[in-house]
């Protein structure tokens, strides 16, 4: 046989250089390695366990649900109708679940239309802690369904939280923690209605829920906030998805008079240090700036007692993201904890010997981050429908799409008062 054409399996993880440019990425690379001697011995991947359906035996039905009624957690996944134009209904036409020790259990509303899954599923959430990732989406939706709220779950989880605790660097996708965590061949490319790609989501988020509790061990600090400040605010979140929030309009428009002033005082700022226009929002021309025709990181390193880390991006690039601007600010002039950030305190900085583009660039970023995360999805015309409320015609639940243009925006309703 010719060797070249002979096929062998391979294993591909990060290589080493990659691991330096993205070192937070050496946690999976090394998980990837363990599974090593699994994968030779022919015991990695595991076979995907087969469904029980759901519907198809009243005897099994009971038997599965009084085991499950013991187990430790079950964790479950709803799938959507999806439209011809992309989006997806909200109409439930699959439920998955499953609970350590036990086999995956499948509801599918298009064999078993009248079979009556949500009495089966209220017996267990307000007996048995219940987990999904990305619980919003999937809590939401069977609330809309069903009128299955919230506050009947006795515990509720999401690993999408404790992950994002726990790793805040990585991705919080279910694909990539099934990739790091689970031990079940990937199942994402089958698509959505697919048997085997909902038993493949329920059993990796129960592999990645134990991965939490493990590594929780670990991170007591994680662990207590995720529990008494993640999770109560979970609920919270969820009840207001449908509801929408108050918002104080008068506030947001005051803000609005002030916020463009800011950013404006930044860019000009730093027109006046370049000695030329310049775009404060570009990476590239701030980092020929600060990094080629003036050396900042070596200033800053002559300054600091500890020497300001050149973060790359992913691309290799030099980084400016907010974190590296302020310790390069530190250097130049002490910042302080939870600062304001004006474009007043921008100027009293400069005169005191702030760093003129960087401390523009700080007004900059923050005043961005105050405009898109908080204010824009504020001013987003909120309307009332028979099923709750929506923002700009699309339901708002679980991450719903907000298409709206700003300035549209603000030319409609801002808001609604509950």
């Amino acid at each position: 046989m010719n060797f070249l054409t002979m096929t062998l399996p391979s294993l591909a993880t990060l290589s080493l250089g990659d691991i330096k440019i993205a070192p937070e990425f050496s946690l999976a690379s090394k998980l990837d390695w363990r599974k090593v001697p699994s994968i030779l011995e022919g015991t990695y991947p595991k076979p995907t366990p087969k469904a029980y359906m759901l519907g198809s035996s009243a005897t099994e039905d009971r038997w599965w649900l009084r085991n499950a009624l013991k187990a430790r957690y079950v964790t479950f996944d709803v799938e959507t109708v999806r439209l011809d134009s992309g989006e997806y209904s909200g109409e439930i036409f699959q439920v998955g679940m499953y609970y350590p020790g036990g086999e995956p259990a499948i509801w599918d509303r298009r064999d078993y239309p009248t079979w009556d899954f949500i009495s089966y599923f209220r017996q267990l959430i307000t007996v048995v802690p219940m987990v999904a990732h990305n619980a919003s989406f999937d809590v939401s939706r069977l609330e809309n369904n069903w009128g299955c709220n919230v506050w009947e779950y006795k515990e509720l989880h999401d690993t999408i939280l404790a992950h994002a605790l726990l790793y805040s660097e990585f991705p919080h996708r279910l694909e990539f923690l099934a990739s790091v965590y689970s031990e079940l061949t990937k199942l994402k490319q089958l698509g959505v209605g697919n048997i085997e790609y909902l038993v493949g989501d329920v059993v990796s988020t129960s592999e990645a829920y134990e991965a939490m509790l493990l590594e929780f061990k670990s991170d007591k600090a994680s662990e207590k906030l995720y529990h008494e400040e993640m999770l109560p605010l979970l609920r919270i979140v969820i009840h207001f998805m449908n509801k929408g929030v108050p918002v104080n309009q008068d506030f947001v428009a005051e803000c609005l008079e002030w916020i463009p002033e800011q950013l404006a005082a930044a860019q000009r700022i730093a027109d006046a240090y370049a000695g030329y226009p310049v775009s404060i929002e570009s990476g590239p021309q701030m980092r020929v700036l600060l990094d080629s025709i003036e050396d900042v990181f070596g200033a800053a390193k002559k300054l600091a007692d500890t020497p300001v880390k050149r973060e790359l991006t992913p691309a290799g690039e030099l980084s400016l993201g907010k974190e590296t601007v302020t310790a390069l600010r530190d250097a130049f002039l002490a910042t302080k904890f939870n600062e304001q950030i004006t474009a007043q305190t921008t100027f009293e900085r400069i005169a005191q010997g702030g760093h003129p583009l960087l401390e523009a660039k700080a007004l900059w970023q923050n005043t961005r981050v105050l405009l898109s995360n908080y204010l824009k999805p504020l001013l987003i015309p909120l309307t009332e429908t028979e099923d709750g409320f929506c923002y700009d015609g699309k339901d708002h639940v679980g991450g719903g799409s907000r298409q709206a243009n700003f300035e549209e925006a603000f030319g409609g309703r801002h808001g609604r008062d509950l």
